[in-house]
């Protein structure tokens, strides 16, 4: 929904992540993915990736839980409190992502030679030492 409001307030009429203009939607995108996986995970007991459902999948198992199509069956307080906190999720994150949106846009006027080092301090575990 986020892509084709993004498109029809277009001034092109396209839209292309990446090109640092002020209007992208790769946040938006990376939210959807992760609801879709939880679909395949919370009827087939199948992850839709291993990155959003896999973790899930894992604690399922440890727990004794059966994934699978019995699962909304057997444990509706699970399913229902897994969807209920997707839920909360993203309402928390467009209540905290609105108020930072100019701080964002500002940060891409920071100069590569301050923004590189200032990333290797706050994230040193992005960087793999060879």
């Amino acid at each position: 929904m986020a892509y084709v409001a993004e498109k029809r307030f277009s001034n092109t009429g396209e839209i292309r992540d990446g090109d640092h203009r002020r209007g992208g939607v790769s946040g938006n995108r990376e939210n959807a993915a992760s609801g879709g996986a939880m679909v395949t995970l919370l009827s087939l007991g199948i992850p839709g990736n291993g990155g959003d459902g896999g973790w899930l999948l894992g604690a399922f198992i440890i727990h004794d839980i059966q994934p699978g199509p019995l699962l909304i069956s057997k444990h509706p307080e699970l399913c229902l409190g897994t969807i209920a906190s997707m839920y909360i999720g993203m309402g928390c994150s467009v209540i905290l992502n609105l108020p930072l949106i100019g701080f964002g846009s500002r940060s891409l006027k920071v100069p590569y030679t301050i923004l590189f080092p200032l990333i290797l301090l706050f994230c040193p575990g992005c960087v793999q030492s060879q």
